[in-house]
């Protein structure tokens, strides 16, 4: 039976209307040895109330530098040999911790282990299925972006400890395709067929308002460790073209 402790970190910042959500989707996890580490940038709309409420989570909050200045700090509160990073409008699926610790156990040498994901609205009602592939340090690599939806995957905590900073703060969206970039090159990742998480998708989420800066940003990550540039300006120029209509589809779909 897999034992390991497992370290959820959650940056927030007025995410009042959803974090006691991603609160519970841990909380109600069947294994037993895990935490919660909410790390908070100071937020004034209710999200302190919610906070108070829960004594089995660990949390802070005080004026960070963002999102990864957030997570940072959570990783040097965690001490679970597994860490997972889950965003405060974000959720888990039932029961996935004891298939990630089980996933570790069964290939003691891998890096992370992740699965798949699904799309929910701001309200939590489905709205697409994310079947993620095989992949590797060179498919993520020429993809010019991540593959792999951030809050399933789980890294092993060693490989974190190793590097000089975890989440680079001079990244506003790409921060875990630079991170998955230098983990895939220490090693493989381990995929589990099954949904892991539910990522929200709603009006005022980063990944949503700034979707075609999000994806320049991770071409920049790419080129930065031997991308082909002119493969990836292509495909910018192609996204700049696309995303928006795409985003105003998500949009209508979400309502």
């Amino acid at each position: 039976m897999a034992t390991a402790k497992i370290s959820i970190i959650t940056p927030s910042y007025n995410q009042a209307e959803y974090i006691e959500k991603a609160i519970i989707s841990v909380l109600h996890q069947s294994y037993a040895n895990k935490e919660h580490i909410i790390i908070d940038g100071g937020s004034t709309d209710g999200t302190l109330a919610i906070l108070k409420k829960y004594d089995a989570i660990r949390w802070l909050s005080e004026k960070d530098r963002g999102q990864s200045h957030a997570f940072n700090k959570g990783f040097a509160m965690a001490d679970g040999e597994i860490i997972g990073w889950l965003n405060s409008d974000d959720l888990y699926d039932n029961d996935v911790f004891t298939l990630v610790a089980e996933a570790f156990d069964h290939n003691p040498n891998v890096v992370a282990v992740y699965g798949g994901c699904t799309i929910i609205d701001r309200h939590g009602r489905p709205v697409e299925e994310i079947s993620v592939p095989e992949c590797s340090f060179k498919t993520m690599l020429h993809k010019g972006y991540s593959l792999l939806p951030q809050p399933s995957v789980f890294i092993k905590r060693k490989h974190l400890a190793e590097e000089k900073f975890v989440l680079d703060e001079q990244l506003n969206y790409s921060m875990d395709y630079d991170l998955f970039l230098r983990l895939l090159k220490k090693g493989p990742f381990v995929k589990i067929d099954k949904n892991l998480s539910f990522f929200r998708l709603h009006d005022t989420s980063k990944t949503q308002v700034s979707a075609v800066k999000m994806r320049k940003e991770s071409y920049l990550v790419s080129k930065k460790y031997g991308g082909n540039a002119f493969i990836l300006d292509i495909k910018l120029l192609i996204d700049r073209v696309r995303l928006s209509p795409l985003r105003r589809l998500i949009l209508n779909k979400t309502k």
